[in-house]
């Protein structure tokens, strides 16, 4: 039976654009890559990336969203705090990510109500609105989950720590070299995780093309990659839920729950 399930790379301001894809999912094949947009306006308007141009931050209006999609979804998954109390800090679920993944160079960001509360309960709200139930255990879909990319690639790639792939980090990573070394570096991190996705998920290559080694990219072009692998890594978490190997962190928290695939 084919089930849908939408992958959301949430900005944390309504100002930044957020990857979002769909996947087409069925137990026991590959998903398949159907839509996707590195803003709200080109996942609705275009239903796949038109690399030439850019694309323009906006508030989400899952309505709209949900109805371009022309199915019946069944699971989002977002990289967004969420919360049926509101975020307003540190919640349970972040700790419990830190505890566990803190090791390997992945710890769980902070919220607050500013950064990223308002926006994330603004969300929250529309997606119950739209018929979608919090699931901070399993429950039956349709329902929306809370993930995490970075936790997402260790668990199915089964990396040692945290990879390095956003664009906006590679002076963090590569203090010591110049910039142009550090835009090959991270193309090259960007084409292994690309590579890494397509090898479990088909219909990536129309999408999200392998980047040129030698190529001129604008920083701008690289982060909607980046958003864009991260809205599938989303997605495959969502699908992980629905063939129940996925673990919220910590189990039925009213607080907030982080899901994490378990292969």
């Amino acid at each position: 039976m084919e089930k849908y399930v939408l992958g959301v790379d949430t900005a944390w301001s309504k100002n930044n654009p957020s990857g979002i894809i769909l996947l087409k999912w069925t137990h026991n094949s590959k998903p398949e890559l159907v839509r996707a947009g590195r803003s709200y306006d080109e996942f609705c308007n275009n239903g796949r990336p038109i690399w030439g141009n850019r694309v323009e931050g906006s508030m989400p209006i899952f309505s709209k969203i949900i109805e371009c999609c022309r199915r019946k979804i069944d699971l989002i998954a977002l990289d967004i705090p969420l919360s049926p109390q509101g975020i307003t800090g540190r919640r349970e679920a972040d700790d419990a990510i830190s505890r566990e993944y803190g090791n390997r160079k992945v710890s769980a960001h902070s919220p607050s109500r500013n950064r990223s509360g308002i926006l994330a309960e603004i969300i929250f709200n529309q997606l119950t609105e739209n018929g979608f139930s919090w699931a901070n255990e399993y429950i039956k879909t349709p329902a929306f989950i809370e993930v995490y990319p970075h936790v997402a690639i260790i668990e199915l790639f089964d990396c040692k720590e945290r990879f390095q792939y956003k664009v906006r980090k590679t002076t963090n990573y590569w203090p010591n070299i110049s910039l142009n070394e550090r835009l090959n570096n991270i193309i090259s991190n960007l084409n292994i995780l690309r590579n890494k996705i397509a090898s479990v998920v088909s219909g990536i290559e129309e999408i999200l093309p392998q980047l040129n080694s030698n190529g001129s990219y604008t920083i701008n072009c690289l982060k909607g990659y980046e958003d864009l692998l991260d809205a599938v890594l989303s997605a495959m978490v969502g699908c992980n839920y629905l063939d129940n190997k996925a673990i919220p962190k910590p189990l039925g928290d009213q607080t907030g729950a982080i899901w994490v695939p378990k292969n």
